[in-house]
């Protein structure tokens, strides 16, 4: 039997963990942005859920702030899971590069399309500067 990524969130970040829903074959959490640090690293070091893979991260306006979604894959559990956070529009987002590297492009596209800023970012400046 599989670990469930919301027990073991749930556990451990209470009501970080705002819900999830399974969708087009794929598991969505939906996570408060002060929580997706700490919830990106349990999933990424937990050795039973080993979401060790960060393949994507894009960002949707929608309503009244910005979604933000990662990818994550675990290749020991041949899944992959996105979270889901919502930042309010001018608002800041916390960086996840300190857990997932890669992060670091996608989180610059998103500050250059959306003008969310990321806490914490090593390098956050527009990718195009004239």
């Amino acid at each position: 039997m599989q670990p469930d990524p919301c027990e073991i969130l749930r556990g451990r970040v209470g009501d970080g963990l705002i819900g999830s829903t399974e969708e087009n074959g794929g598991l969505y959490l939906r996570i408060r942005p002060q929580s997706i640090l700490i919830c990106t690293s349990i999933l990424q070091s937990d050795r039973s859920l080993a979401f060790s893979s960060l393949v994507d991260c894009f960002a949707s306006s929608e309503g009244g702030g910005i979604s933000i979604y990662y990818q994550l894959v675990s290749y020991l559990l041949g899944e992959r899971l996105f979270i889901v956070t919502e930042i309010p529009k001018g608002e800041s987002a916390q960086s996840l590069t300190v857990v997932f590297w890669n992060v670091d492009w996608y989180e610059r596209e998103i500050f250059e399309t959306f003008g969310v800023s990321f806490i914490d970012h090593p390098n956050m400046r527009p990718i195009f500067q004239e």
